[in-house]
């Protein structure tokens, strides 16, 4: 959980961005990091309760349901979701080839889950950065 120092700041990162987007944000971006906060909770949740044989899979359905709501975001055009959600799905796809296909080391598969989540956070940040100036803008014009 948030024993290292490592699991502290990308705990500390992960909750920047989203205050950030639910503070500046539009619905999308308000959606998006409210969804991603109950991911979050619910992978701590299933790391605290789950048994072993259980918890690979229950990841991988938090991870699946995450990508359906990140899809459904698409349709709102915003190009930050597009690049998010495209994350969302390596992450969707490294689970898979983790049960199914092959099975990597267990370090190469938990580094492409946070890389994919650092990914997903930054174009969070970025598209909540372009809504809150596109805001800006608008209320200067009025």
């Amino acid at each position: 959980m948030f024993f290292s120092l490592a699991a502290q700041i990308g705990a500390l990162f992960a909750i920047s961005i989203c205050a950030f987007a639910f503070w500046k944000g539009g619905a999308t971006e308000r959606t998006f990091a409210g969804s991603y906060v109950l991911a979050w909770l619910a992978s701590l949740v299933v790391q605290l309760q789950a048994t072993p044989s259980v918890f690979p899979w229950a990841l991988f359905a938090i991870d699946c349901v995450l990508l359906i709501v990140y899809i459904a975001l698409c349709w709102r055009r915003s190009t930050w979701v597009v690049w998010a959600t495209a994350l969302q799905a390596l992450a969707v796809a490294s689970h898979a080839m983790n049960r199914f296909v092959v099975s990597p080391t267990t370090d190469a598969f938990y580094t492409v889950l946070n890389i994919t989540q650092y990914g997903t956070l930054l174009a969070l940040g970025i598209g909540t950065f372009w809504v809150w100036q596109e805001n800006r803008i608008a209320s200067q014009d009025r």
